[in-house]
Protein backbone atom coordinates (compact mmCIF):
# COMPACT_ATOMS: atom_id res chain seq x y z
CA UNK A 1 0.00 0.00 0.00
CA UNK A 2 1.44 3.17 -1.15
CA UNK A 3 1.80 6.34 1.24
CA UNK A 4 -0.89 8.30 -0.90
CA UNK A 5 -3.33 4.96 -0.45
CA UNK A 6 -2.53 4.82 3.55
CA UNK A 7 -3.76 8.81 3.94
CA UNK A 8 -7.04 7.43 2.50
CA UNK A 9 -7.45 4.27 4.47
CA UNK A 10 -6.56 6.50 7.66
CA UNK A 11 -8.39 9.39 7.08
CA UNK A 12 -11.53 8.03 7.10
CA UNK A 13 -13.31 7.44 10.69
CA UNK A 14 -16.03 5.41 12.07
CA UNK A 15 -19.12 7.38 12.76
CA UNK A 16 -20.03 6.58 16.33
CA UNK A 17 -23.55 4.95 16.17
CA UNK A 18 -23.59 1.94 17.92
CA UNK A 19 -23.31 -1.09 16.62
CA UNK A 20 -25.34 -4.31 16.42
CA UNK A 21 -24.58 -7.72 17.65
CA UNK A 22 -24.22 -10.07 14.95
CA UNK A 23 -24.08 -13.76 14.64
CA UNK A 24 -23.07 -15.95 11.31
CA UNK A 25 -24.24 -18.99 10.53
CA UNK A 26 -21.83 -21.34 8.81
CA UNK A 27 -23.22 -24.76 8.56
CA UNK A 28 -21.10 -26.44 5.96
CA UNK A 29 -23.63 -28.15 3.65
CA UNK A 30 -22.23 -29.43 -0.12
CA UNK A 31 -23.59 -27.34 -2.57
CA UNK A 32 -24.92 -30.69 -4.66
CA UNK A 33 -25.63 -32.65 -1.49
CA UNK A 34 -28.16 -29.66 -0.84
CA UNK A 35 -30.29 -30.15 -3.79
CA UNK A 36 -30.74 -33.77 -3.43
CA UNK A 37 -32.84 -35.00 -0.37
CA UNK A 38 -31.29 -34.94 3.03
CA UNK A 39 -33.77 -32.14 4.44
CA UNK A 40 -34.63 -33.13 7.68
CA UNK A 41 -31.18 -33.58 8.29
CA UNK A 42 -30.13 -29.79 7.02
CA UNK A 43 -32.83 -28.88 9.40
CA UNK A 44 -31.68 -30.46 12.62
CA UNK A 45 -28.52 -29.27 11.85
CA UNK A 46 -29.52 -25.11 11.30
CA UNK A 47 -31.25 -25.74 14.81
CA UNK A 48 -28.45 -27.39 16.54
CA UNK A 49 -26.39 -24.44 15.40
CA UNK A 50 -28.78 -21.94 16.83
CA UNK A 51 -27.64 -23.42 19.77
CA UNK A 52 -24.22 -21.67 19.69
CA UNK A 53 -26.08 -18.11 19.09
CA UNK A 54 -25.07 -16.09 21.86
CA UNK A 55 -27.90 -14.74 24.07
CA UNK A 56 -27.64 -11.23 23.09
CA UNK A 57 -27.39 -11.45 19.53
CA UNK A 58 -29.60 -8.85 17.58
CA UNK A 59 -28.83 -10.33 13.87
CA UNK A 60 -28.46 -13.82 13.39
CA UNK A 61 -27.61 -14.80 9.42
CA UNK A 62 -28.11 -17.76 7.75
CA UNK A 63 -26.61 -19.23 4.46
CA UNK A 64 -28.46 -18.40 0.81
CA UNK A 65 -30.97 -21.09 0.25
CA UNK A 66 -30.14 -22.70 4.21
CA UNK A 67 -33.91 -23.43 4.36
CA UNK A 68 -34.36 -26.66 2.37
CA UNK A 69 -37.86 -26.79 0.34
CA UNK A 70 -40.23 -24.24 -1.07
CA UNK A 71 -42.70 -22.02 0.29
CA UNK A 72 -45.28 -20.09 -0.57
CA UNK A 73 -45.44 -16.17 -0.30
CA UNK A 74 -46.41 -14.14 2.15
CA UNK A 75 -47.08 -16.61 4.57
CA UNK A 76 -44.38 -19.32 3.81
CA UNK A 77 -46.87 -21.84 3.70
CA UNK A 78 -46.16 -25.43 2.54
CA UNK A 79 -49.18 -25.14 -0.15
CA UNK A 80 -50.63 -22.40 -1.71
CA UNK A 81 -53.62 -22.75 0.60
CA UNK A 82 -52.21 -23.05 3.92
CA UNK A 83 -53.11 -20.62 6.62
CA UNK A 84 -50.11 -21.43 8.53
CA UNK A 85 -46.49 -21.53 8.25
CA UNK A 86 -44.65 -24.46 7.18
CA UNK A 87 -43.50 -26.43 10.46
CA UNK A 88 -39.66 -25.38 10.05
CA UNK A 89 -40.76 -21.44 10.17
CA UNK A 90 -43.12 -22.07 13.24
CA UNK A 91 -39.66 -23.99 14.46
CA UNK A 92 -37.37 -21.37 13.97
CA UNK A 93 -40.08 -18.78 15.42
CA UNK A 94 -40.34 -20.76 18.64
CA UNK A 95 -35.99 -21.25 18.65
CA UNK A 96 -35.97 -17.40 18.72
CA UNK A 97 -38.93 -16.80 21.35
CA UNK A 98 -36.84 -19.15 23.67
CA UNK A 99 -33.38 -18.29 23.28
CA UNK A 100 -32.83 -15.07 20.95
CA UNK A 101 -36.37 -13.42 21.52
CA UNK A 102 -34.35 -9.90 21.07
CA UNK A 103 -33.21 -11.02 17.84
CA UNK A 104 -33.70 -10.78 13.99
CA UNK A 105 -32.76 -13.76 11.55
CA UNK A 106 -31.67 -13.74 8.55
CA UNK A 107 -32.36 -16.68 6.11
CA UNK A 108 -31.87 -17.34 2.62
CA UNK A 109 -34.95 -19.84 1.30
CA UNK A 110 -36.87 -20.35 -2.26
CA UNK A 111 -40.14 -19.02 -2.27
CA UNK A 112 -42.53 -18.87 -4.66
CA UNK A 113 -45.57 -16.35 -5.40
CA UNK A 114 -48.78 -16.54 -7.52
CA UNK A 115 -50.13 -14.36 -10.10
CA UNK A 116 -53.39 -14.68 -12.28
CA UNK A 117 -53.71 -15.11 -15.60
CA UNK A 118 -52.78 -12.06 -16.64
CA UNK A 119 -51.27 -10.65 -14.03
CA UNK A 120 -48.07 -12.22 -14.42
CA UNK A 121 -44.86 -10.92 -15.15
CA UNK A 122 -42.22 -12.36 -17.74
CA UNK A 123 -39.74 -14.30 -15.44
CA UNK A 124 -43.26 -16.45 -14.02
CA UNK A 125 -44.54 -19.73 -15.55
CA UNK A 126 -47.47 -21.82 -16.15
CA UNK A 127 -48.87 -23.53 -12.83
CA UNK A 128 -49.13 -26.87 -13.93
CA UNK A 129 -51.33 -28.49 -10.61
CA UNK A 130 -54.03 -25.55 -11.67
CA UNK A 131 -54.84 -22.31 -12.96
CA UNK A 132 -52.75 -18.66 -12.75
CA UNK A 133 -48.63 -18.71 -12.86
CA UNK A 134 -45.71 -18.11 -10.63
CA UNK A 135 -42.17 -17.30 -9.58
CA UNK A 136 -40.01 -19.04 -7.80
CA UNK A 137 -37.42 -16.69 -6.03
CA UNK A 138 -34.49 -17.09 -4.49
CA UNK A 139 -35.33 -15.02 -1.41
CA UNK A 140 -33.83 -13.13 2.27
CA UNK A 141 -36.03 -13.84 4.72
CA UNK A 142 -36.01 -11.59 7.84
CA UNK A 143 -37.76 -13.71 10.62
CA UNK A 144 -38.28 -12.46 14.57
CA UNK A 145 -39.37 -13.98 17.52
CA UNK A 146 -43.32 -13.04 16.74
CA UNK A 147 -43.40 -14.43 13.51
CA UNK A 148 -43.13 -11.52 11.59
CA UNK A 149 -41.46 -11.92 8.18
CA UNK A 150 -39.77 -9.47 5.80
CA UNK A 151 -38.62 -10.52 1.99
CA UNK A 152 -35.82 -9.60 -0.07
CA UNK A 153 -35.96 -11.01 -3.51
CA UNK A 154 -32.32 -11.95 -5.39
CA UNK A 155 -32.35 -8.61 -8.13
CA UNK A 156 -28.95 -9.80 -9.44
CA UNK A 157 -29.38 -13.64 -10.83
CA UNK A 158 -26.46 -15.87 -11.94
CA UNK A 159 -26.29 -15.85 -15.81
CA UNK A 160 -26.78 -19.36 -17.28
CA UNK A 161 -28.13 -21.02 -13.98
CA UNK A 162 -30.84 -18.61 -12.27
CA UNK A 163 -31.25 -16.21 -15.98
CA UNK A 164 -31.41 -16.80 -19.23
CA UNK A 165 -29.68 -13.73 -21.03
CA UNK A 166 -30.18 -11.46 -24.10
CA UNK A 167 -33.17 -11.43 -26.35
CA UNK A 168 -32.11 -14.29 -28.44
CA UNK A 169 -31.81 -16.68 -25.26
CA UNK A 170 -35.60 -14.93 -24.01
CA UNK A 171 -37.20 -16.89 -27.60
CA UNK A 172 -35.86 -20.17 -26.22
CA UNK A 173 -37.22 -19.09 -22.27
CA UNK A 174 -40.31 -22.20 -23.20
CA UNK A 175 -37.26 -24.59 -23.07
CA UNK A 176 -36.05 -23.29 -19.39
CA UNK A 177 -38.46 -25.49 -17.60
CA UNK A 178 -38.02 -28.75 -19.45
CA UNK A 179 -34.23 -28.61 -18.26
CA UNK A 180 -34.94 -29.68 -14.90
CA UNK A 181 -33.07 -26.54 -13.48
CA UNK A 182 -29.67 -27.11 -15.04
CA UNK A 183 -30.61 -23.76 -16.36
CA UNK A 184 -33.18 -21.34 -16.23
CA UNK A 185 -35.29 -18.22 -15.22
CA UNK A 186 -36.41 -18.01 -11.56
CA UNK A 187 -37.78 -14.60 -10.38
CA UNK A 188 -36.03 -11.75 -10.26
CA UNK A 189 -36.44 -8.75 -7.58
CA UNK A 190 -36.11 -5.32 -8.66
CA UNK A 191 -34.15 -3.65 -6.29
CA UNK A 192 -32.32 -3.72 -2.58
CA UNK A 193 -34.14 -3.72 0.56
CA UNK A 194 -33.61 -2.95 4.01
CA UNK A 195 -34.72 -4.80 7.07
CA UNK A 196 -35.31 -3.12 9.73
CA UNK A 197 -35.50 -4.43 13.64
CA UNK A 198 -35.56 -2.38 16.64
CA UNK A 199 -34.28 0.65 15.28
CA UNK A 200 -31.50 -0.98 13.17
CA UNK A 201 -31.29 -1.59 9.13
CA UNK A 202 -29.37 -4.06 7.26
CA UNK A 203 -29.59 -4.53 3.83
CA UNK A 204 -29.95 -8.69 3.00
CA UNK A 205 -27.88 -9.01 0.01
CA UNK A 206 -27.72 -12.15 -1.76
CA UNK A 207 -24.30 -13.87 -3.15
CA UNK A 208 -24.28 -12.77 -6.63
CA UNK A 209 -25.62 -9.01 -5.75
CA UNK A 210 -22.45 -8.31 -4.14
CA UNK A 211 -20.20 -8.09 -7.58
CA UNK A 212 -22.81 -5.14 -8.47
CA UNK A 213 -21.59 -2.08 -6.59
CA UNK A 214 -24.83 0.43 -7.56
CA UNK A 215 -27.33 -2.03 -7.08
CA UNK A 216 -25.29 -3.02 -4.25
CA UNK A 217 -25.74 0.54 -2.92
CA UNK A 218 -29.28 0.45 -3.17
CA UNK A 219 -29.69 -1.34 -0.30
CA UNK A 220 -28.02 1.27 1.72
CA UNK A 221 -29.85 4.05 -0.16
CA UNK A 222 -32.82 2.50 1.27
CA UNK A 223 -31.38 2.94 4.59
CA UNK A 224 -29.25 -0.24 5.63
CA UNK A 225 -26.89 0.91 8.25
CA UNK A 226 -24.45 -2.42 8.09
CA UNK A 227 -24.93 -5.31 5.30
CA UNK A 228 -25.70 -8.78 5.57
CA UNK A 229 -24.31 -10.86 3.12
CA UNK A 230 -25.64 -14.37 2.46
CA UNK A 231 -24.17 -16.83 0.45
CA UNK A 232 -23.80 -20.23 -1.26
CA UNK A 233 -20.62 -19.57 -3.33
CA UNK A 234 -18.84 -23.39 -2.71
CA UNK A 235 -19.69 -24.86 -6.45
CA UNK A 236 -16.49 -25.09 -7.46
CA UNK A 237 -14.62 -26.86 -4.50
CA UNK A 238 -11.65 -25.41 -2.41
CA UNK A 239 -10.32 -23.00 -5.44
CA UNK A 240 -10.22 -19.19 -5.59
CA UNK A 241 -14.01 -18.45 -6.61
CA UNK A 242 -15.19 -18.05 -2.87
CA UNK A 243 -12.28 -16.11 -1.82
CA UNK A 244 -12.44 -14.10 -4.79
CA UNK A 245 -16.12 -13.30 -3.82
CA UNK A 246 -15.33 -12.51 0.01
CA UNK A 247 -12.79 -9.85 -1.54
CA UNK A 248 -14.78 -8.01 -3.61
CA UNK A 249 -17.30 -7.74 -0.62
CA UNK A 250 -14.25 -5.80 1.24
CA UNK A 251 -14.78 -3.75 -1.68
CA UNK A 252 -18.63 -3.37 -1.60
CA UNK A 253 -17.64 -1.97 2.00
CA UNK A 254 -15.42 0.53 1.22
CA UNK A 255 -17.09 1.84 -1.40
CA UNK A 256 -20.46 2.67 0.60
CA UNK A 257 -18.53 2.78 4.05
CA UNK A 258 -20.62 -0.06 5.64
CA UNK A 259 -19.57 -3.01 7.74
CA UNK A 260 -20.57 -6.37 6.39
CA UNK A 261 -21.35 -9.73 8.42
CA UNK A 262 -20.84 -12.39 5.76
CA UNK A 263 -22.67 -16.19 6.14
CA UNK A 264 -21.89 -18.82 3.29
CA UNK A 265 -22.83 -22.16 3.49
CA UNK A 266 -19.41 -23.50 3.20
CA UNK A 267 -17.40 -20.27 3.38
CA UNK A 268 -15.54 -18.04 3.72
CA UNK A 269 -18.08 -16.54 6.32
CA UNK A 270 -16.59 -13.77 8.47
CA UNK A 271 -17.31 -9.78 9.23
CA UNK A 272 -15.36 -6.93 7.28
CA UNK A 273 -14.95 -3.54 8.57
CA UNK A 274 -16.15 0.08 6.77
CA UNK A 275 -12.46 0.04 5.87
CA UNK A 276 -11.93 -2.82 4.19
CA UNK A 277 -10.17 -4.47 7.64
CA UNK A 278 -10.90 -8.32 7.67
CA UNK A 279 -12.19 -9.25 11.27
CA UNK A 280 -12.55 -13.30 12.71
CA UNK A 281 -13.47 -15.53 9.73
CA UNK A 282 -14.33 -19.42 9.05
CA UNK A 283 -12.71 -20.77 6.52
CA UNK A 284 -13.28 -23.38 3.51
CA UNK A 285 -16.05 -26.50 5.51
CA UNK A 286 -15.80 -25.24 8.44
CA UNK A 287 -19.02 -25.61 10.38
CA UNK A 288 -19.78 -22.61 13.34
CA UNK A 289 -20.63 -19.75 14.17
CA UNK A 290 -19.01 -16.42 14.97
CA UNK A 291 -20.40 -13.73 16.32
CA UNK A 292 -18.87 -9.31 16.20
CA UNK A 293 -20.23 -5.99 17.25
CA UNK A 294 -20.53 -4.62 14.18
CA UNK A 295 -20.44 -0.65 13.74
CA UNK A 296 -23.16 1.01 12.27
CA UNK A 297 -23.22 3.83 9.62
CA UNK A 298 -26.06 6.08 8.84
CA UNK A 299 -23.97 8.54 6.37
CA UNK A 300 -24.07 8.05 2.39
CA UNK A 301 -20.53 8.40 -0.10
CA UNK A 302 -20.30 9.80 -3.13
CA UNK A 303 -20.40 6.84 -4.95
CA UNK A 304 -23.92 5.97 -3.15
CA UNK A 305 -25.29 9.02 -4.30
CA UNK A 306 -24.48 8.86 -7.36
CA UNK A 307 -23.62 4.97 -8.16
CA UNK A 308 -21.74 4.21 -11.62
CA UNK A 309 -22.06 7.66 -13.06
CA UNK A 310 -18.48 8.66 -13.34
CA UNK A 311 -17.72 4.69 -15.08
CA UNK A 312 -20.59 5.31 -17.51
CA UNK A 313 -19.65 9.32 -18.45
CA UNK A 314 -15.60 7.57 -18.84
CA UNK A 315 -17.12 4.95 -21.12
CA UNK A 316 -18.99 7.53 -23.32
CA UNK A 317 -15.93 9.18 -23.22
CA UNK A 318 -13.48 6.40 -24.67
CA UNK A 319 -16.50 5.76 -27.38
CA UNK A 320 -16.19 9.32 -28.35
CA UNK A 321 -12.29 9.13 -28.66
CA UNK A 322 -12.37 5.83 -30.81
CA UNK A 323 -14.97 7.65 -32.92
CA UNK A 324 -13.17 10.68 -33.56
CA UNK A 325 -9.97 8.36 -34.37
CA UNK A 326 -11.81 6.58 -36.68
CA UNK A 327 -13.23 9.52 -38.57
CA UNK A 328 -9.50 11.21 -38.42
CA UNK A 329 -8.16 7.49 -40.19
CA UNK A 330 -10.36 7.80 -42.53
CA UNK A 331 -10.67 11.56 -43.52
CA UNK A 332 -6.64 10.94 -43.39
CA UNK A 333 -6.57 7.94 -45.80
CA UNK A 334 -8.85 9.88 -48.37
CA UNK A 335 -6.63 12.34 -48.11
CA UNK A 336 -8.79 15.48 -46.49
CA UNK A 337 -6.74 15.92 -43.89
CA UNK A 338 -3.11 16.90 -44.00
Amino acid sequence: MCIRDRGIWWSWEQPDEGTAEVSVVQPNVDCYDKFNGRAEWQVRNIVDLLTEVPAGAQFILLPETAVPRHYWEPGLTETRFDNEPGPFWQELADTLRSSHPQALLVTGAFTNRYYAAGLQPRTAVGNPYGDGYYDDFNTAVGLDSAGRTQLHHKGKLVIGVENTPTVVFDILQFLVIDLGGVVGQIGMGQHGTAFEHRGVKTGPAICYEGLYGDFFGDFVRRGAQFMAIISNDGWWGDTPGYKHLFTISRLRAIEHRRAIARSANTGMSGFISARGDIGQTLGWEKRGVLTAAVPLNSQLTFYTRYGDYLGRISEYLMLLCVLYYIAYRAKKKNHLVK
